[in-house]
C-alpha cells in the first residue's frame, strides 16, 4: 500500500512539474473525543476523520487527481510480522490498526470537447483511473448531513464519462469494464464477481427560472461492496432565509426473499442574523415490516458572538421508543478562523454538532477545518 501511495503522489508532482504548474492541495480534518458515562466507566473515544484531495494541471484541458484518506484495518499477527494484512489466519489473535493511509482514488479527467476546439452548449469529459462513484447528495443543504442516502460503489479501475448541457444538466455515467469479464479474464479473480455501474443525472441552479435549486437523480449497482441496487434522489433549495432538503433512495434488494428498502427524509432551515432554526423529519431503512429508524429533528443555533462563538442545542424525537432512544445534544462552538472547535454533551446519538463515533452518552470535544 505504501508503494502505491509513493507512486501515486509521484506520478501526481511529476505531471505537475513538466506542466509548469503547482499541485493544489485540499482536504477535511476532524479529531473528536468522547467520555461516555453510558458506558459505565470514563472512555476516551479518538475518532479522527481525514481526507486528502492533491489536484495537478497536466494542461489547459487535464488534470490529475489524488484522494487519500484513513481507514481502520484489521489484520492477524502473522500478518503483520510480515507486513501484510491477508495471511495465515489460524491461531492468530486479531489486531486492529487504525488511521492507515492510502490511496482511495487516483484519477485523470480530461475535458474531450476543450481540447478539440469545441465552444459551444455541450461538453464531454472523461474521467479515468481508480474512481469512486457516488451521487451528490443536494439535501445537505438544509444541514442534516449526518444522514446519508447515497450509496456508493467501491474505488475501482474505471472511467467515468461527464456530458454538460447548456451549464445546468450534467449527465454522468461510470462504468469499471473488469467487472463485466469472466473469471478466465480476471474479473472475479479481482474480487469483482458482479457488474459495476452507477448513472446520474443533475439539474443544477437556475434550471427552469429558478435561482437556487439543485436537484438529482441516480441508479447505483455494485453488488460487490451491498447486497441490492440503489435508485435515489435528492433536492436542495437555498435562500437568504430559508433551506430546504429532500432526499429519498430504494434499494431493491438482489435476494428476492429480502425486503426492499426505503428511505425518505426532509429538512428545512430558517435563518436570521442572530438565530438559526432547523426541522428535519427521516424515515431510514423502511421495508413492508420494519423501520430502521423514524424520528423528528429539531435545531436551535445561537450565534452569541458572530463569527466566533455559537451555542446550540438539538433533539432527535423517534416515533417509538421514546423512552430510550430520545436524543438531546448541546454545546458551544468556537470559531478560530477557519477551525471549528466543539465542546459539548451527547445524550444518544445526535450528531448535529457533535461527532460521528456512535457515542452514547457523554461529553465530547471535537476539532475540525477544511483546506
Amino acid at each position: 500500500m505504501k508503494r502505491i501511495l509513493i507512486l501515486a503522489l509521484t506520478a501526481l508532482v511529476a505531471a505537475s512539474s513538466f506542466a509548469m504548474t503547482e499541485p493544489t492541495f485540499s482536504g477535511d480534518f476532524e479529531l473528536s473525543t468522547q467520555i461516555d458515562f453510558g458506558a459505565k466507566e470514563y472512555i476516551v473515544k479518538a475518532s479522527p476523520d481525514a481526507e486528502i484531495n492533491l489536484n495537478g494541471a497536466v494542461d489547459d484541458w487535464s488534470t490529475v487527481n489524488a484522494e487519500i484518506n484513513t481507514t481502520t484495518v484489521h489484520a492477524f499477527d502473522n500478518d503483520l510480522d510480515q507486513g501484510t494484512v491477508d495471511g495465515d489466519k489460524n491461531g492468530d489473535d486479531k489486531k486492529t490498526i487504525e488511521n492507515v493511509w492510502y490511496v482511495n482514488n487516483f484519477t485523470l479527467t480530461t475535458d474531450i470537447t476543450g481540447a478539440l476546439g469545441f465552444d459551444g452548449p455541450v461538453g464531454v469529459s472523461i474521467e479515468w483511473g481508480k474512481l469512486t462513484f457516488e451521487a451528490e447528495e443536494y439535501f445537505d443543504i438544509a444541514g442534516y448531513g449526518e444522514i446519508e442516502i447515497a450509496l456508493e460503489t467501491g474505488s475501482y479501475f474505471g472511467a467515468e464519462f461527464i456530458v454538460t448541457l447548456f451549464d445546468h444538466i450534467k449527465v454522468l455515467a461510470a462504468i469499471v469494464p473488469q467487472s463485466y469479464l469472466s473469471d478466465a479474464w480476471g474479473g472475479q479473480a479481482s474480487g469483482l464477481n458482479y457488474p459495476v455501474m452507477g448513472f446520474e443525472v443533475q439539474l443544477n441552479s437556475m434550471m427552469m427560472g429558478v435561482e437556487g435549486i439543485d436537484a438529482n437523480v441516480w441508479y447505483t449497482y455494485d453488488l460487490n461492496k451491498f447486497k441490492g441496487s440503489q435508485v435515489g434522489a435528492t433536492v436542495g433549495y437555498a435562500t437568504t432565509n430559508f433551506d430546504l432538503g429532500f432526499a429519498g433512495s430504494f434499494i431493491i434488494m438482489e435476494d428476492r426473499n429480502v425486503n426492499d428498502i426505503l428511505s425518505l427524509a426532509f429538512a428545512g432551515k430558517y435563518k436570521l442574523d442572530m438565530f438559526e432554526f432547523g426541522l428535519a423529519f427521516g424515515m431510514e431503512d423502511l421495508t413492508n415490516d420494519f423501520v430502521g429508524k423514524s424520528s423528528i429533528g429539531l435545531n436551535a443555533t445561537f450565534k452569541a458572538v458572530p463569527d466566533v462563538l455559537d451555542i446550540f442545542a438539538a433533539f432527535d424525537i423517534p416515533f417509538t421508543s421514546f423512552d430510550t432512544e430520545l436524543g438531546i445534544e448541546g454545546g458551544a462552538v468556537v470559531y478560530v478562523g477557519g477551525t471549528e472547535y466543539h465542546l459539548g454533551y451527547e445524550y444518544n446519538t445526535v450528531n448535529f454538532k457533535s461527532p460521528d463515533n456512535d457515542g452514547k452518552d457523554g461529553l465530547f470535544f471535537l476539532v475540525k477545518a477544511s483546506f
